[in-house]
């Protein structure tokens, strides 16, 4: 059997470690609620629902043989949404494009869906071709709960500044060292990142959507900044006060981590 191309690192990013011959890397791009899902990422102890799991099954349905390897562009945390996550699928079945995305839309839950698939070059990896990658977090800011928005947005009943949040947004903006928006269990190589932009909207139905563009994000990071930003537009904390978090590299010293509800992967750039 042919050795696996996962396990290039950063630095080969543009490399697999070997081109194998008859070997079909599938792009899909994939949208999931993640409600009822523990993340991305396939679990076996104990054995839990995962999207990762979910698409492998699928897979295996329509061919009755195994991907090589199923790789994301990130890995989504339990109860995390994605719009438009992007992986790769290796696999040396015959089976027709169309048919992969059909199939697997087939036998997928309701809760997942391949929008699109594409066959690359083994050139191509999900995760180390990325050069960028967009979140969207959606807080429901207004005094009653919504049925339609229950595990797909944060509920904050009182009325937040907009305008105060934008304003301490904009100094997370461009490299810092993120360690006081990181969780303790973050495995990331380091703390410093790139935020390249932080844009917030309040949309006709009560919904904050808080968008956020990077490189890389570290573990918790987009949520720890929601929670802080929560914060500011509550009144208790400033603007002014963003930096002094930065400067602290401290995490009990930003705001609290935002539930998984509300976070969506929306796009990976290549």
């Amino acid at each position: 059997m042919p050795k696996k191309t996962q396990g290039n690192t950063q630095e080969m990013r543009f490399k697999p470690r070997q081109i194998i011959g008859g070997l079909r890397r599938i792009k899909m791009v994939v949208e999931y609620d993640g409600a009822a899902f523990h993340g991305w990422q396939i679990q076996t102890d104990p054995p839990v629902p995962t999207i990762e799991a979910a698409i492998l099954e699928a897979f295996e349905q329509i061919t009755a043989t195994k991907p090589e390897d199923l790789v994301a562009a990130g890995r989504t945390d339990r109860g995390v949404h994605a719009t438009h996550m992007t992986c790769h699928l290796d696999t040396f079945a015959p089976i027709a494009l169309n048919k992969i995305q059909t199939g697997l839309n087939r036998f997928l839950p309701d809760t997942i869906a391949v929008r699109e698939v594409e066959e690359v070059d083994q050139n191509f990896h999900a995760r180390y071709s990325c050069v960028g990658r967009k979140y969207t977090y959606k807080i429901l800011n207004r005094r009653n709960r919504s049925p339609l928005y229950h595990a797909r947005a944060e509920h904050v009943p009182h009325q937040l500044d907009l305008a105060e949040m934008q304003r301490a947004a904009k100094v997370l903006e461009g490299e810092h060292d993120f360690s006081s928006f990181r969780s303790a269990e973050c495995q990331g190589k380091g703390p410093v990142t790139t935020l390249k932009s932080i844009q917030l909207e309040k949309t006709d139905d009560d919904i904050i959507n808080i968008h956020l563009e990077g490189v890389t994000f570290l573990h918790n990071m987009v949520r720890i900044i929601t929670g802080t930003l929560i914060e500011v537009g509550s009144g208790k904390r400033t603007a002014e006060d963003i930096q002094a978090l930065l400067d602290a590299r401290d995490r009990t010293k930003a705001g609290k981590t935002a539930n998984p509800n509300g976070l969506y992967f929306t796009e990976a750039l290549y």
